[in-house]
């Protein structure tokens, strides 16, 4: 009996007809061209694709043997992850892909993203402050415990998807202080004072401005925020510190419009005084400015400090050309401002001040002799020049010297200034720039000679008193009393020089009979009786006082007068 085997069908022997044909048609490999034989494995490539897609269709075997192999492949990749100690594919951690690694490299690569490309948005009432990295937080990462988390955690269902490891981040004492120090350094940044209510111009109207709140930095919440999960901060790069609205004095200018209207629609002047050089700087400002100037407190109109500031910050840039030297003291000038906005006055007088300064000593100098060129008591430059023994200079020493304000210690009397020349031994007194008394003094004895420099009227007393050893040789010791007495300087603490009259001795005569022309007294400046009661009656406290010599040249224009008509 025949055994016959399945007979194929007739599809099968039209594909393999179809196949020799396809063969027959082949161009010999001499007449290729690369493009034909590109085009023949193509071909060849498509025919075996579509004989495989055929059994796998038709041979059931051939079907159960494919999907057997692809799931042995895909069990026997998977499987091999764990098995080499290696993160699933499609893990990441911070967007920091680290899929396929082993933990070492996992935790190399955190650390270096960590190091160079994590940021965190600082963001404050919805808006972006700053970008910070992590470190700046505080925040610290454990690269090493965020990737074993990555290999032990992940299972590889997720693995093969997508999966994100959170990162293992700390808050240590250090970086509790280290955020703390980054905060309070951020409250520049975050904190807005209220604005008060306000004005503006619109043409020729006067408008009110209302008021609007600030805001301030709340360290301790925002504090408890980082410590709360500080992982999720990372994760999301974000970091939103927390603020407390601050509401203004006053929101509603009506009340005040017509008030900031009168005061602004009038000039104003500026005018900086330099009581040693006798100079006026003036500043010019527009209606507008001024305007921006003013605010509405619970008191009622006054100064809106911010802006004014602003504004006298650019007049001291312009006092120092060359170098800074002089400056407008913040709060003299916020004082005098606000005062005028109160008496809705049109004008404001700022004393120009002067830095402290340093000395470098030159040939011939002692500590005396700079005391008498600089116009600063020797005590004083002493005090700024402590544990140095002023004995003993040499040329190119560097002293510290005291601002000349301090010889200077009341509001100057700009209208008024007495002038003393020690070299003529003159006085002379101007009142607005003109003279009023003009006569002979008798200054310091060589042994207690007067100070040059500029200093102002500190007192009056109509007796005062003195006394010196030296007098003992001259039969007069004790205690003697000066008439119409006027403190311009202290010698040392305690012990003033100033102007007087005569001079009553302990034995009953006046020193030297009452008599002036020659350097006579213990230091002061002694006018005949009844011209010093002139002076005493003249000049108030605060009214500036130049002494010059041939060491200390005159500073003022009317100083330098004296000296062209002495």
């Amino acid at each position: 009996m025949d055994i016959q085997g399945p007979r194929r069908s007739s599809k099968a022997r039209e594909r393999q007809q179809q196949r020799r044909q396809r063969r027959e048609n082949i161009v010999q490999p001499s007449q290729r061209t690369e493009n034909s034989v590109r085009s023949g494995w193509l071909n060849r490539a498509q025919l075996l694709w579509q004989d495989a897609m055929w059994y796998v269709r038709t041979q059931q075997w051939v079907w159960r043997v494919t999907v057997v192999a692809v799931v042995l492949a895909f069990v026997m990749t998977f499987l091999s992850y764990p098995m080499s100690g290696r993160i699933y594919p499609q893990v990441s951690s911070m967007g920091v892909a680290i899929g396929g690694m082993s933990t070492e490299e996992a935790e190399a690569t955190l650390r270096e993203a960590w190091a160079d490309d994590i940021r965190i948005n600082v963001m404050a009432d919805g808006d972006l402050v700053e970008s910070v990295p992590p470190q700046a937080l505080g925040l610290t990462l454990d690269a090493a415990a965020t990737a074993a988390a990555a290999r032990q955690d992940v299972n590889w269902r997720d693995g093969m998807i997508s999966a994100t490891v959170k990162p293992v981040i700390t808050l240590t004492d250090s970086g509790y202080l280290t955020v703390q120090d980054y905060l309070l350094n951020m409250t520049e940044t975050i904190n807005e004072a209220p604005f008060n209510a306000g004005f503006q111009w619109q043409g020729d109207a006067l408008i009110g401005v209302p008021g609007r709140a600030g805001r301030l930095l709340d360290i301790a919440p925002t504090l408890a925020e980082i410590q709360d999960d500080p992982a999720a901060i990372v994760e999301l790069g974000r970091f939103t510190v927390y603020v407390s609205p601050v509401p203004p004095d006053v929101s509603d200018p009506t009340p005040y419009v017509a008030a900031a209207r009168e005061f602004t629609s009038q000039p104003f002047d500026m005018i900086g005084y330099d009581p040693f050089e006798d100079k006026e700087v003036r500043w010019s400002t527009s209606r507008e400015v001024l305007t921006s100037w003013l605010e509405v407190s619970i008191t009622g109109l006054t100064l809106r400090e911010e802006t004014y500031i602003e504004f006298m910050e650019l007049q001291n840039q312009s006092l120092n050309p060359d170098e800074e030297t002089r400056f407008l003291n913040p709060e003299e000038t916020l004082r005098t401002m606000r005062e005028a906005i109160e008496s809705n006055s049109n004008q404001v007088q700022l004393r120009i001040r002067y830095f402290p300064q340093s000395y470098t000593v030159e040939a011939g100098d002692t500590a005396s002799k700079i005391a008498r060129k600089t116009g600063i008591p020797f005590y004083l430059i002493e005090q700024h020049n402590p544990g140095r023994d002023l004995n003993v200079l040499s040329v190119g020493d560097t002293l510290n010297m005291p601002t000349r304000d301090v010889t200077m210690p009341n509001t100057p009397v700009a209208e008024k200034r007495i002038v003393v020349n020690l070299e003529e031994q003159e006085l002379w007194a101007y009142e607005n720039d003109q003279l009023v008394f003009n006569w002979t003094i008798s200054s310091g004895r060589s042994n207690a000679p007067t100070s040059p420099g500029i200093y102002q009227i500190l007192n009056h007393d109509e007796v005062a008193y003195g006394s010196s050893f030296s007098l003992c040789d001259e039969g007069s010791c004790g205690q003697w009393e000066m008439y119409w007495f006027m403190g311009m300087y202290e010698v040392v603490p305690g012990l003033m020089n100033g102007f007087h009259g005569a001079v009553l001795l302990p034995n009953g005569a006046f020193l030297n009979g009452g008599d002036v022309g020659y350097p006579s007294t213990f230091g002061c400046v002694m006018s005949r009786d009844d011209a010093a009661q002139e002076l005493f009656e003249w000049a108030e406290v605060g009214t500036v006082v130049e002494i010059i010599s041939d060491e200390f040249e005159p500073q003022s224009d009317l100083a330098a007068q004296t000296l062209q008509s002495a």
